[in-house]
């Protein structure tokens, strides 16, 4: 006689799901778990960075909670929704730090207006600030700054790269670009007063 996944435990519905794929044990552990799931994309999904990544992350709720299910170790001796709850909050914290670190043109989805006098703008800023940038004494700072964001693939290049190509650690490599940073927005802010 077979149980019925209503009456089943969160532990026994997992590992049917993980040994046998069970259809009915996984929708059973949706029904009981898309509340958590639910309450964790409304309190951490990167909404202010891209709608769209707060609609995927709804839309593919079957998925993100079936990824849980099959990572989720018993051993460990915590809940499943404990489990779901953290999974989720690190799947959205995830989904904003990624679209936080594109190019700001593939951050936005549309355009409202022409934005060929806004790239030619940019584009002089970017002339100022790599020459401000070439004129100091660090020559390591223009090369952090022209690996970092002016590489042909319009993404930022990750610190562990600039940090082999140049031969300092990550943190040193971080510490000199937010020394220039820093220098660089008070010029700003002292030209724009």
């Amino acid at each position: 006689m077979r149980l019925m996944p209503e009456k089943m435990d969160d532990l026994d519905l997992i590992q049917k799901v993980k040994k046998n794929g069970d259809s009915d044990c996984f929708m059973e552990i949706v029904n009981r778990h898309s509340g958590i799931y639910l309450q964790m994309v409304h309190s951490y999904a990167p909404r202010e960075t891209a709608i769209d990544n707060f609609y995927d992350l709804m839309s593919n709720k079957e998925s993100n909670i079936f990824d849980a299910v099959k990572a989720f170790d018993e051993k460990r001796n915590i809940k499943f929704s404990t489990y779901l709850g953290n999974h989720t909050r690190w799947l959205c914290l995830n989904s904003s730090n990624k679209r936080r670190h594109l190019p700001m043109e593939e951050n936005f989805d549309c355009e409202f207006e022409s934005s060929e006098p806004k790239q030619l703008a940019e584009q002089e800023m970017l002339r100022e600030i790599l020459s401000q940038l070439s004129g100091l004494e660090d020559k390591r700072i223009e090369k952090i700054f022209k690996m970092r964001y002016f590489s042909e693939k319009k993404k930022l290049t990750p610190w562990r790269k600039i940090a082999k190509e140049l031969d300092l650690s990550i943190q040193g490599c971080i510490n000199i670009h937010n020394l220039a940073f820093k220098k660089l927005k008070k010029t700003y802010v002292k030209k724009n007063d």
